[in-house]
């Protein structure tokens, strides 16, 4: 499916993005995919519940109880439909988490068998850099919040190439820090020993183009085993992640490294 290997480019069809004030993750959807979703969820979703919540796919809320609220578009994707997750503080909040991981994971396993793509006129011209091809849901047993996404050609070369300066790493792992904190409650003199203990940023075998993220557990983290294949995307698995903290953390330092091939994209820096 085209949803799930790259083994070409293909139009844009949703992205994810990491906003840090507030800090939050943003889904814009493009017009052509977000009928598909809507006239596929009547079909797939009418009687499908989370905890006695429905999966809403209005103007104003996305996801089981509405948990995505609608914001405003990227200025250069005016004309995709956009929602907000603000990341939650505290444990009792753990619910929001939940909804809105059981959420992403309806929308991107339907949208892996759309086969029509969106137009250049409604993308800008903008291609698929990165899918979520799998998200797990914790219920108890380890290593249940996984999840698997694949990074396109161009994200896996923008890894291999000098424009990771200290400060790219450092925005990522500020995004994975600052959402776990907040998420935990944890206070800034806590905060020390995780920062210099529980997460981690580096490159499997040696290779700049595979990374590889950790966050506090049993070596949380998400990576890759396999060499990849010239020319392709590649996907990455998790390893030990056991819980939507650990989850929602790990989310977010990756979309945060596609939001930066983006920019680097964008700008022609690539």
């Amino acid at each position: 499916m085209k949803k799930f290997l790259f083994q070409r480019s293909f139009p844009l069809d949703y992205e994810f993005r990491v906003v840090e004030d507030p800090l939050s993750i943003h889904l814009s959807i493009a017009p052509q995919a977000f009928e598909f979703f809507r006239s596929i969820k009547e079909q797939w979703l009418r009687n499908c519940e989370e905890d006695g919540l429905v999966f809403t796919t209005s103007d104003r809320e996305f996801g089981y109880g509405g948990i995505l609220k609608v914001c405003e578009p990227h200025p250069s994707l005016p004309l995709f439909q956009t929602y907000s997750f603000t990341i939650p503080k505290g444990m009792k909040e753990l619910r929001k988490l939940q909804l809105f991981s059981s959420s992403i994971s309806k929308f991107v396993n339907l949208m892996r068998i759309m086969e029509d793509s969106p137009t250049d006129a409604e993308t800008g011209g903008w291609k698929q850099l990165m899918t979520f091809d799998y998200i797990g849901h914790p219920h108890g047993e380890l290593g249940e919040a996984g999840f698997v996404f694949t990074f396109a050609p161009e994200v896996l070369d923008f890894n291999g190439t000098k424009l990771w300066t200290d400060v790219n790493v450092e925005s990522v792992l500020n995004v994975m820090r600052e959402s776990y904190f907040r998420m935990l409650v944890i206070g800034k003199r806590e905060r020390r020993n995780y920062r210099s203990l529980g997460f981690h940023f580096g490159w499997c075998y040696g290779s700049k183009e595979f990374i590889n993220l950790r966050v506090p557990g049993n070596c949380a983290c998400i990576g890759t085993y396999e060499d990849r294949i010239p020319g392709c995307g590649h996907a990455f698995s998790p390893h030990n992640v056991d819980n939507y903290f650990q989850q929602i953390s790990l989310m977010m330092g990756v979309i945060k490294i596609a939001n930066l091939a983006r920019e680097a994209l964008s700008e022609g820096r690539t």
